[in-house]
C-alpha cells in the first residue's frame, strides 16, 4: 500500500501541469449533497439509502470537484452516461458487508454497463470488531468488489481494517483516504480549534447537546438505552439519520406503522415513560436534515456538543464549527475515527458514564494526531483524484 501511494505521489509530481488540456467529464454517483422530500411522505429518503449520513460524503466529493460533472443514479440511461462522462466517481460507505440487506448486484451492473474507468473513494467495511478482517461476502457484494478493483488503480478505502478485509478477497490495490467528509471545511478547522472546544466543554459544561441515535441492536442496546436516557436528561436535541419511523413522526405526526414501531422502540430505551410523552419528545426534539450543507450549518449555530453511535452525525458537528464525539462501538465506527483521528469515546467508557458532564470528560482527543492525520489523508485523497484527472477545490490539492 505505501509503493501504491509513493507512485501516485511521484506521478502528480512529476506531472504538474496535468490538468491542461481539455478536463475530464466526470459522474458522481449518488446525489450532490441533498434530496427533495416531498410534502406527504419520505420517499425520497431511498435515494441514499435511506440514510442521511451518505449527504456529507456526497456533498463533500460533488462540491469539491471542479470538473465538468454530472449525477449518475441507479436505473439511469447507462449508455447516455457513457458518452457524457469520462470516469466515474464513486463516494462509498460501508459496502464491505456481510449484511444480506446490501443489495449490490444493480451498483456491479451499472459499473460495468457505463464502462468507464472508477474512482472509489471512503469504502469501508462493517463488522463487529475489528479483531478479524476475514468478512463472508454475498456473491453480488463480492462481484461489485472485484468490478471496481479492475477498473480503478487505486480504491481509496476509510482505514487499515478495510484494506486488510479486500486483501482476504484477492483485493489489494488500495489506499486508505478515511472518509472524504473530513475534508468539507480544511480552511477553518484544525487540531488546535477542535481541542479549544473540548477545553471549553470540560470547563463550562455542554449547554446545548444533541444527540445522534444509532439503529436499536441487540448487542449494544444497554449503551444506546444509556445513551438516550443521559440526551433525554438534558432535552437534548436528537439528529436522526436511518429511524425511518421517528422520521415520519416528525414529519408526518400521524403514521399507524411509525407509531407501532415507537411503541417497541419506547419499551426497549425507557419503559418507565409513556407512549405519549415518549412520541411527542420524539416530535419536538427530533430533526433529520435532507441537505448536507443545512446540516453543518445548524449543528455549527445551533449546539455545542454531538454525541452518539453516529459517525457522520459527530463529524457534521466538527465541520460546522461545533464539537463532535463518536461513541465506538463496531470495526466502522473504530476504524474510521481512529484513522481520521477524530473525537471519540469507547462503547465501554460511555456505557459507564451517567450524565452529560460524564460523556465530556471520557472523549479521547489529540490535536497532534488529527493535524498529522488529516495532512496524510489528504495528501492521499487529492493523489487518487489528481492521478485520475480529476481537479479538486480543497487546500493542498
Amino acid at each position: 500500500m505505501r509503493n501504491l501511494l509513493s507512485n501516485l505521489t511521484a506521478l502528480t509530481a512529476k506531472e504538474p501541469n496535468m490538468y491542461f488540456g481539455p478536463m475530464k467529464r466526470v459522474g458522481v454517483f449518488g446525489t450532490p449533497g441533498s434530496v427533495r422530500l416531498n410534502r406527504r411522505d419520505i420517499n425520497g429518503l431511498a435515494d441514499i439509502g435511506n440514510n442521511t449520513g451518505n449527504l456529507l460524503f456526497q456533498y463533500s466529493v460533488w462540491s469539491g470537484i471542479q470538473n465538468p460533472k454530472m449525477v449518475v443514479h441507479l436505473g439511469m440511461d447507462y449508455s447516455f452516461v457513457r458518452e457524457n462522462i469520462d470516469i466515474l466517481v464513486i463516494p462509498a460507505a460501508n459496502q464491505v458487508n456481510s449484511d444480506p440487506d446490501f443489495v449490490l448486484g444493480p451498483w456491479a451492473d451499472m459499473v460495468e454497463r457505463i464502462d468507464r474507468p472508477v474512482v472509489v473513494v471512503g469504502l469501508g467495511a462493517q463488522a463487529d470488531d475489528q479483531s478479524d478482517p476475514r468478512i463472508d461476502l454475498a456473491p453480488d457484494t463480492l462481484r461489485l468488489l472485484k468490478v471496481l478493483a479492475e477498473r480503478t488503480n487505486y480504491i481509496g478505502v476509510r482505514g487499515p481494517f478495510t484494506a486488510a478485509a479486500l486483501a482476504c478477497h484477492g483485493i489489494e490495490n488500495v489506499v486508505v483516504t478515511g472518509c472524504p467528509s473530513n475534508f468539507i471545511n480544511v480552511e477553518d478547522i484544525d487540531g488546535s480549534t477542535i481541542a479549544e472546544r473540548l477545553s471549553q466543554l470540560k470547563a463550562n459544561g455542554a449547554q446545548c447537546p444533541t444527540y445522534v441515535p444509532g439503529t436499536i441492536e441487540k448487542r449494544v442496546n444497554d449503551l444506546e438505552r444509556q445513551l438516550f436516557r443521559i440526551g433525554y436528561a438534558e432535552n437534548a436535541r436528537i439528529v436522526y439519520q436511518t429511524n425511518l419511523a421517528a422520521m415520519k413522526a416528525i414529519r408526518l405526526h400521524e403514521d399507524v406503522a411509525a407509531d407501532e414501531y415507537l411503541r417497541w422502540e419506547n419499551k426497549e430505551l425507557i419503559p418507565e415513560m409513556s407512549f405519549k410523552r415518549y412520541k411527542d419528545y420524539i416530535e419536538e426534539a427530533g430533526d433529520f436534515y435532507t441537505s448536507a450543507a443545512e446540516w453543518i450549518a445548524s449543528l455549527g449555530s445551533n449546539t455545542d456538543f454531538v454525541f452518539g453511535m453516529r459517525a457522520h452525525g459527530c463529524i457534521a458537528a466538527i465541520q460546522g464549527g461545533s464539537f463532535g464525539a463518536c461513541v465506538t462501538f463496531d470495526s466502522r465506527t473504530a476504524e474510521l475515527f481512529e484513522t481520521m483521528q477524530y473525537p471519540r469515546i469507547s462503547a465501554q467508557n460511555a456505557l459507564a458514564c451517567q450524565d452529560i458532564n460524564d460523556v465530556v470528560q471520557n472523549v479521547e482527543f489529540d490535536a497532534t494526531k488529527f493535524d498529522a492525520a488529516r495532512s496524510s489523508l489528504l495528501s492521499s485523497y487529492a493523489s487518487i483524484m489528481q492521478s485520475n484527472g480529476v481537479r479538486m477545490s480543497h487546500r493542498g490539492m
